[in-house]
């Protein structure tokens, strides 16, 4: 069996395996969120896309093919600068987080439960998981090694951040009475991707498409291969969130050079510092 209809038979049972059948999807135009829709369409599941963005982002147009292609309702929700501060300090005063990425992530998640809550849909599924185990990110390319063993271990370590990160973004969604799913950071859908060999994931360090097998089965299950191809930036940047934080740091007078002569790695990473002092954290 080719490893494309391997992982497609995982696909089908992690979805299979829920057992909510009225699901909201987190998605972004992206192949990933794209599979994990179009997998719960064809098993019959009741569903809401949501997707959201800051005003100028490209999410709301790269999602609205696949919903038009599945007709299904595609929600969306424009955050607007002068929104987001008090959600940030929201966020920061309920999660424990090291990384920027982790805090950035739990904002955006922050306003797909928000939209689900309004729509009154108590699930919501994200497709996180496949990056971290099919080369999604560039630090695949800057640490590649032909011997799989080392690779295996940078997947590893990458789940088990992601598996922490959805540890601390549950936090977010029960503010909302939200169940957040990800089905393909489940321990039996971990499990068979790494038994699929390295170059279905990436052949070499100048791959810059990746994720070979998740492109495949996408296109087996017949998402248009514009969307299937798509290579694209994290939600964080996609939706916009980072920029929005970036102008949220200048208007309170961080900059790059300020930030680091106070020994931060930049301007966003000050601001936050500040936010976490003005509430006690």
């Amino acid at each position: 069996m080719l490893w494309e209809h391997r992982l497609r038979d995982e696909v089908v049972r992690s979805i299979n395996a829920i057992e909510m059948s009225t699901l909201g999807i987190a998605i972004s135009g992206g192949v990933d969120s794209a599979l994990l829709a179009k997998a719960c369409h064809d098993a019959g599941k009741k569903l809401s896309l949501l997707t959201i963005a800051t005003p100028g982002s490209h999410d709301i147009r790269l999602a609205t093919p696949l919903a038009q292609l599945l007709h299904l309702p595609l929600y969306h929700k424009v955050i607007p600068l002068l929104d987001l501060e008090p959600v940030l300090q929201q966020v920061i005063s309920i999660i424990t987080f090291d990384r920027l990425a982790l805090l950035e992530n739990s904002v955006c998640f922050y306003y797909v439960f928000a939209l689900a809550s309004e729509l009154h849909l108590d699930t919501v599924l994200s497709a996180n998981g496949m990056d971290e185990l099919f080369g999604g990110y560039a630090i695949f390319q800057r640490e590649y090694s032909p011997d799989e063993k080392v690779m295996r271990e940078l997947m590893r370590t990458l789940i088990f951040t992601a598996q922490s990160d959805k540890a601390e973004i549950e936090k977010i969604a029960r503010l909302f009475n939200i169940t957040y799913t990800c089905p393909f950071l489940s321990p039996s859908f971990t499990e068979l991707a790494l038994t699929i060999p390295l170059d279905q994931a990436i052949t070499n360090k100048n791959d810059d498409v990746r994720k070979h097998v998740v492109r495949n089965v996408a296109l087996l299950l017949g998402i248009p291969r514009s969307t299937a191809l798509q290579r694209k930036k994290a939600f964080q940047y996609s939706s916009g969130i980072h920029k929005s934080l970036q102008q949220l740091a200048r208007n309170r007078g961080y900059t790059r050079r300020n930030a680091q002569e106070a020994g931060f790695s930049g301007a966003i990473e000050a601001y936050v510092s500040g936010l976490k002092q003005d509430i006690g954290r």
